[in-house]
């Protein structure tokens, strides 16, 4: 049984009694459903998809407030939704029905993980989507999920996407998957990069510790255009390689300087790039 006796709440079951403090009812922040200029409904699935594929590459406490949220871009029929932390960039794509305005905000982190933690507990075929300036609001059968949006400005993802590659390196996933587990055996410094060398018979990654122990990986690969040696940090190589599906993957190289571009070539909704 359950009352409430001068602002206590009292909680009786059997032989216990629990007596409660509350808090005046007014200070709680709900939200006010405002109007909302841009709404749209949308595969559940498909947007679980698009959460899932790039959340995790959302920085967590950067100073540059853009990188602690996910971007979600509406344009016509295209659903795109980009994240970065200043190490690595993930975008991807999605179609649904509606033809949409061009309209773009951002998400915090948290906000985003509850959503995903939702929509994966339900069964809703579809969800609907209202959008207004300030406040996202998802609806479901069973839920309403409201989330304030982060006032900041959007990052041009679009100039750290590369355009021209000197090098292709076509592979196998599952085949570059193993080979970066077995390198991670004897590295014990998470941020310590690995070399890797592209070479006329494949890809070569070379690590060292500090203990100076050694390894050396070779994976068969189809390499195209010139010769490279870059360093790279497996952690956020087997991040993405989680989001991909068994078959080839492509790494496209412009210069040991610059992003490294990575594909699915099965899947060309998906682009992740390596700062």
């Amino acid at each position: 049984e359950i009352s409430l006796r001068d602002q206590q709440v009292w909680i009786q079951a059997a032989s216990t009694l629990f007596k409660c403090s509350t808090l005046p009812v007014d200070t709680f922040p709900l939200m006010k459903e405002a109007s909302a200029p841009v709404q749209f409904s949308v595969e559940r699935v498909l947007f679980i998809q698009l959460l899932q594929a790039t959340a995790f590459a959302i920085s967590q406490q950067d100073a540059r407030t853009f990188l602690n949220g996910l971007l979600i871009e509406l344009d016509g029929s295209t659903l795109r939704a980009v994240a970065a932390d200043g190490h690595r960039m993930a975008l991807k794509v999605e179609k649904h029905a509606q033809q949409l305005p061009l309209t773009r905000f951002v998400l915090p982190r948290k906000s985003v993980y509850e959503l995903l933690r939702l929509l994966t507990s339900i069964e809703d075929p579809s969800i609907h989507v209202c959008l207004d300036p300030q406040v996202l609001r998802v609806q479901s059968a069973q839920y309403t999920f409201s989330s304030k949006l982060m006032d900041t400005p959007h990052f041009p993802y679009q100039q750290a996407i590369p355009l021209h590659a000197s090098t292709r390196v076509s592979l196998d996933r599952d085949s570059l998957k193993r080979a970066l587990m077995r390198v991670l055996i004897i590295m014990s410094d998470k941020n310590r990069p690995t070399v890797m060398e592209v070479g006329s018979e494949g890809v070569t990654f070379l690590a060292q510790n500090q203990e100076q122990e050694q390894v050396v990986e070779q994976v068969k690969a189809s390499v195209e255009g010139e010769m490279i040696r870059i360093g790279v940090n497996p952690h956020y190589v087997l991040d993405v390689l989680a989001i991909f599906q068994e078959g080839p993957v492509r790494l496209s190289f412009s210069a040991p300087d610059k992003g490294i571009l990575i594909d699915a070539l099965q899947d060309k909704s998906y682009q992740y790039i390596l700062m």
